[in-house]
C-alpha cells in the first residue's frame, strides 16, 4: 500500500463516520517511550465511548498486562492477547473463563522449543505464557531480560521447569505463547532457526530484542475477524494502528491501516497512512482526524 504522512493539522475527512471500531497495539503505539499513556491520548480514547466506538487493545501481552491499561483508559471493551492467540469479550472473571477464541501450543512442542533454544542460543532468555501466568525457567530467575519485562508490564513471573509442562494436565498450564529475549543479533538467529525448523508456527519479532512464538494460524488479523462477528461490524469499518512487525498483518487487513511514525519502513509499507510517533501522540492525531475527538 502507498503510505502518506498524516499531519496533525489536516482537516477531518468526511469518511470519519464510516469506521465503527479501533484496534490498537500497545507497546510503541498506545504507550510512549516511557511506557506511559499520555494525557492527550487518554482524553481522545475517553471521547470514543459516547460515540459508541469500541477501542480494542491488541497485543502480544498476556491479559494481566493488558487489563490495567483498559482500567487506566476507562474502557471495558473486548481485548486481544498473545498477538491473537486469545480473544476475550472483556476482562471479568467470567469472560476470562469463556474466551471467544483460544489457540494454544501443545505441551510437547513447548518442551521441544525450550530445549532447542537453550541448546542453540544459551544467552537468550525464553519464557512461556498461559492465560493467567508468566512462566520463567528457574535458570533465568535473575536474568536482566526478565527484570526488564517485569518492569515494563508489571507482571510477576512464576518459576517453572519447562519439561514439567508435558506432564501438566491443568488447563491453566496450557501455553499460548513463548517469548525469547536477547540481543538483536541473537534474536535474528532464533527467528531464522524457528522459521526454518517450524515453518507452520506463527513467529514474529515484536521488537528487535523480542521474538514471539504462537501456534499456527495465530495472527492479529485473524483475531480481528473473530471480533468483527462478535461486534457486528465489517472489515471495511475497522481501523487498526500499530508500530511493529507483528502488527503488519492487521494493518494490511483493516479497512484503514495506520502505522506509527516510529514503525520500521517495512511496516509502514503495509499501512494506508502514517501518523506521528508514539512520542508525538500519533494515536491521538489519528483519533482526532477520523473521529473528531
Amino acid at each position: 500500500m502507498n503510505s502518506q504522512l498524516l499531519p496533525e493539522e489536516e482537516a477531518f475527512p468526511l469518511q470519519k463516520t464510516d469506521y465503527k471500531a479501533v484496534f490498537c497495539d500497545i507497546d510503541g503505539t498506545l504507550l510512549n517511550s516511557e511506557h506511559q499513556i499520555t494525557p492527550g491520548t487518554r482524553s481522545a480514547v475517553h471521547k470514543l465511548k459516547p460515540l459508541g466506538v469500541p477501542f480494542i487493545l491488541v497485543s502480544a501481552r498476556m491479559p494481566e498486562a493488558i487489563v490495567p491499561l483498559q482500567q487506566e483508559l476507562g474502557i471495558t471493551d473486548p481485548l486481544i492477547a498473545f498477538s491473537g492467540g486469545l480473544v476475550l469479550s472483556g476482562a471479568t472473571e467470567e469472560e476470562l473463563r469463556k474466551p471467544l477464541a483460544s489457540i494454544r501450543l501443545g505441551a510437547s512442542l513447548v518442551s521441544e522449543l525450550f530445549t532447542l533454544t537453550a541448546q542453540a542460543f544459551p544467552e537468550v532468555s525464553c519464557s512461556a505464557y498461559t492465560p493467567s501466568r508468566w512462566l520463567v525457567p528457574e535458570a533465568d530467575a535473575q536474568c536482566r531480560w526478565i527484570a526488564q519485562e517485569q518492569a515494563i508490564t508489571g507482571t510477576v513471573p512464576m518459576l517453572f521447569d519447562p519439561q514439567e509442562l508435558s506432564r501438566a494436565g491443568s488447563a491453566n498450564q496450557t501455553v499460548h505463547k513463548i517469548m525469547c529475549m536477547g540481543e538483536p543479533d541473537q534474536i535474528d538467529g532464533v527467528l531464522a532457526v524457528l522459521r526454518e525448523q517450524f515453518p507452520r508456527l506463527a513467529v514474529y519479532k515484536s521488537k528487535p530484542t523480542y521474538v514471539e512464538i504462537m501456534a499456527p494460524l495465530v495472527s492479529k488479523s485473524a483475531a480481528i475477524r473473530v471480533l468483527e462477528s462478535f461486534l457486528g461490524i465489517s472489515r471495511s469499518e475497522v481501523i487498526a494502528i500499530g508500530d511493529n512487525y507483528n502488527d503488519a498483518d492487521m494493518l494490511q487487513y483493516a479497512g484503514l491501516g495506520v502505522a506509527m511514525g516510529n514503525a520500521p519502513d517495512e511496516v509502514k509499507a503495509q499501512a494506508d497512512e502514517v501518523t506521528g510517533s508514539n512520542d508525538e501522540d500519533g494515536l491521538r492525531q489519528m483519533l482526532e482526524k477520523y473521529f473528531g475527538v
